[in-house]
């Protein structure tokens, strides 16, 4: 399990923003183990009134950047968003689990006076190489076998349209393909959504472009499907206000034993399935051979 996508919301002190305002455009700031790459153009007379100033590491990893603003919308606010790459950069291994450079951002940000507000939006990647993609949908059909709990009730009549659920097929000229996208997700807006899918097929579609997923992963020739949750700033908090812990959010954020228990908190609010015999089949299970 890794997090594939990670958007930060961290209180900025005022005089942040003029101090990179004043900053020539497109220079670098050496700062210690890390560098700032402040983007800008060279042309603008006035103060912008956003500044997207680049994270990179001291071997020239690009960590992600930062979006730091002078509007009254997002006053005394900056946004951190990490490139993709880098939540797939291994800094460290311990117990079999892989950390990511995610972490580093502490460091980067208590440098810069920033403190953390909140977690903006995040998606939490649960990778295999089985096709939950198929023993998702077999259960789905399978109604007389399967109870199937949706959206927190349970599905009493087989014929009923499972609102807000879809699949999405692509397709050649003569068919469609047999692996379709799965979404579960609730009416809601900025509800929890979960997405299943062959991630391998989408790497190849991008021209191999996130080969270093498949890296990471280390399942060799064998195809990666993935159970991809996104959630944004209000779910995150109702998780972490449901199971306090002491340590700090970014430290919850990059332990494997939170990210799956969120996972599973909201993958089961989404769906879930009751066996004969009560047995509850949980997405995650889904994994097992």
């Amino acid at each position: 399990m890794n997090i594939d996508k990670l958007r930060l919301c961290f209180n900025q002190p005022k005089e942040i923003f003029n101090e990179f305002a004043n900053v020539k455009p497109n220079t670098f700031w050496q700062r210690g183990d890390y560098k700032l790459f402040i983007i800008g153009d060279d042309e603008e007379e006035e103060t912008p009134k956003k500044i997207q100033v680049n994270v990179l590491l001291s071997d020239n990893t690009l960590l992600g950047h930062f979006i730091f603003s002078n509007s009254r919308k997002y006053e005394g606010k900056c946004f951190f968003t990490f490139n993709n790459k880098a939540l797939y950069n291994c800094l460290t291994s311990v117990g079999g689990h892989k950390y990511n450079l995610a972490i580093l951002i502490d460091f980067i940000a208590d440098d810069l006076g920033l403190t953390l507000n909140n977690i903006t939006e995040i998606e939490i990647a649960l990778d295999t190489n089985i096709n939950v993609n198929a023993k998702v949908r077999k259960l789905i059909k399978d109604f007389h076998n399967f109870e199937m709990i949706y959206n927190g009730k349970k599905v009493v009549e087989p014929l009923r349209k499972l609102d807000d659920y879809t699949e999405t097929f692509g397709r050649c000229r003569k068919h469609l393909l047999k692996n379709p996208t799965i979404y579960f997700r609730q009416a809601k807006k900025d509800s929890p959504l979960l997405r299943i899918y062959n991630k391998t097929e989408e790497i190849k579609d991008n021209k191999n472009e996130k080969n270093y997923i498949n890296e990471w992963n280390g399942f060799g020739k064998c195809d990666t499907y993935r159970m991809e949750l996104r959630l944004l700033n209000e779910s995150t908090k109702e998780f972490l206000n449901a199971y306090p812990d002491e340590l700090p959010l970014l430290h919850r954020l990059t332990d494997p034993t939170t990210l799956r228990a969120m996972w599973g908190y909201f993958a089961d609010r989404l769906c879930y399935f009751k066996a004969d015999d009560g047995t509850p089949i949980h997405l995650y299970d889904l994994i097992s051979a």
